[in-house]
């Protein structure tokens, strides 16, 4: 049962990794457009001080 139980649940993890993947990728490009967002915000702010 349990050999029979593997390669289905390997599969299945197969198919979940691109979306994983992809999510990852989204959370990282809007942390880092986040932080640029914020180290902008902040020039301007010195800029105008």
């Amino acid at each position: 049962m349990r050999s029979f139980a593997m390669p289905n649940h390997r599969r299945h993890m197969q198919q979940e990794t691109p979306m994983a993947q992809l999510q990852k990728i989204q959370i990282f490009s809007f942390k880092f457009t986040f932080i640029n967002c914020v180290a902008c915000i902040s020039r301007i702010i010195t800029l105008k001080i």
